[in-house]
């Protein structure tokens, strides 16, 4: 019997339903029984049915297969396939850029292990085409039938040239689309020639399992743009939205029922607002504001977000004067304003009382803020409940730590803070020092990520030995 991580292999069948051999010489014997947990698709798997050369057989095979032995740890042999599907979902899941490099490095372990990721449709359910050519069709193709009936993420993305072999290669993909618009779960596109043809071929498609749309439409006409919206909403259920263009937004987006919603580029209050007052379902939101409009006054309710994310160029008081947020449990703004301008902390922080949330985190940056508006915010009432501070900018001055510091027993500022990143510290050396021993001797810190200069040799000690008692320290330059 060999116990590995938890797991037990033996005679018995595991989970008492079907029985398969660990010795990596005996076939690979998978059915749908094995595939239970969230991370397996309950269909039955077969090898056969993948229409893919797994190995030569006869006395070859043999051959082979004693090499593939020979430099393979015996545990890893014999791992039962239920810890082999987990590991290599895993993998698949933390692969990167790169969607087929994880299969690829695992499929050449051994045979066995090529067998398992062949049979997985969950590590063929990611297809990415980036800069589409001839072969795009074929390898889209390939990624499809081996995902089964698993839900797929699908992402197009037309290279910057737009050139007409592109678009060719784009027009080949349609047809294997349309043919399993059904199976989508996921979809990206970035198109800058293409956007007309995939108004017109996904006509009647249902995409009835879509969830996450993200669309960058480079100069795409109103019309074509409100098709393609038309077309993807059509018996879907989305529920997630980027939108990576401010010209042309659809006037036909059903709002209303979606719980993630991201605009990138530029907006104004005014159609930021107009927005907002439909989304009643909307869990997380980041938006892009570049101009203030005519935004009215009336009161906009969101009564399920919980994450708040702002990029503006404009002052906010208009729009934290209007919002009533009770579930807000996250909040990062990014200025980008001249440090004459007001940030309307008084507002913000009426907005927070308002709405008596609990909130837990908030993250700032802006490099025009002196340490006095820093600190003004950092005492905002509405933020004492913080457990995670994230200040990306303005640099951290010794006035901000020493602010931020414990003085003995007593807590004035942020009394619950867990995790602390400060991108740019540059105080005096020994002042970080002092305030992180301070806060530890109120409250363990989960987590702490700090940016030091090279001036801060003895801050920098200083952390290097928190690292060495085993805390959760990040130090960069």
């Amino acid at each position: 019997m060999i116990s590995t991580m938890g797991y037990r292999a033996s005679s018995s069948p595991p989970y008492g339903k079907t029985r398969f051999e660990l010795g990596l010489a005996s076939p690979l014997q998978l059915s749908s029984s094995l595939f239970v947990a969230s991370r397996r698709p309950s269909i039955p798997l077969s090898l056969k049915l993948l229409h893919f050369p797994t190995s030569p057989s006869g006395d070859a095979a043999r051959r082979i297969e004693g090499a593939s032995c020979g430099h393979t740890a015996t545990p890893i042999n014999k791992l039962p396939v239920e810890i082999l599907c987990d590991i290599f979902s895993i993998c698949d899941e933390t692969g990167g850029n790169q969607p087929c490099g994880s299969k690829i490095v695992l499929s050449h372990v051994c045979r066995r292990w090529r067998g398992v990721v062949l049979c997985m449709p969950m590590m063929w359910s990611h297809i990415s085409v980036e800069t589409p050519n001839r072969t795009s069709a074929e390898r889209m193709t390939a990624h499809f039938r081996r995902s089964g009936a698993y839900p797929v993420s699908l992402t197009i993305l037309e290279g910057m040239s737009g050139s007409l072999e592109q678009r060719d290669a784009i027009k080949r993909l349609l047809p294997i689309i349309r043919a399993h618009a059904s199976q989508l779960k996921s979809l990206r596109l970035r198109l800058r020639t293409s956007a007309p043809d995939f108004g017109t071929y996904l006509h009647g498609c249902q995409f009835s399992l879509l969830e996450d749309l993200d669309l960058h439409l480079h100069l795409c006409p109103a019309d074509v743009t409100e098709t393609l919206i038309s077309r993807f909403q059509h018996g879907s259920r989305l529920s997630s939205l980027v939108w990576r263009r401010s010209e042309n937004l659809p006037t036909n987006i059903t709002w209303c029922t979606l719980k993630r919603l991201e605009l990138n580029d530029s907006y104004t209050l005014e159609t930021v607002c107009a927005i907002l007052e439909q989304c009643r379902s909307l869990q997380d939101l980041v938006v892009s504001i570049a101009d203030d409009g005519l935004a009215t006054e009336v009161p906009i309710t969101l009564p399920a977000l919980r994450t708040l994310d702002i990029h503006t160029q404009v002052p906010l008081a208009r729009l934290f004067r209007r919002l009533l947020v009770p579930l807000l449990r996250a909040v990062s703004i990014h200025y980008r304003m001249d440090a004459t301008i007001p940030r309307g902390w008084d507002e913000f922080n009426a907005f927070l009382r308002r709405s008596d949330c609990d909130l837990a985190e908030f993250a700032l940056w802006d490099k025009r803020l002196d340490d006095t508006q820093l600190i003004q915010c950092l005492e905002l009432s509405g933020l004492q409940s913080l457990t995670g501070l994230d200040i990306q900018q303005p640099p951290i001055s010794e006035n901000v730590l020493r602010r931020l510091s414990c003085a003995g027993d007593q807590v004035d500022l942020l009394p619950s803070l867990r995790h602390i990143t400060l991108s740019d510290c540059r105080s005096e050396d020994g002042v970080l020092q002092d305030f992180v021993s301070s806060r530890l001797s109120h409250r363990p810190l989960d987590s702490l990520s700090i940016g030091l200069s090279d001036a801060q040799s003895r801050d920098r000690a200083y952390l290097r030995f928190l690292q060495h008692e085993g805390r959760n320290v990040r130090v960069y330059d």
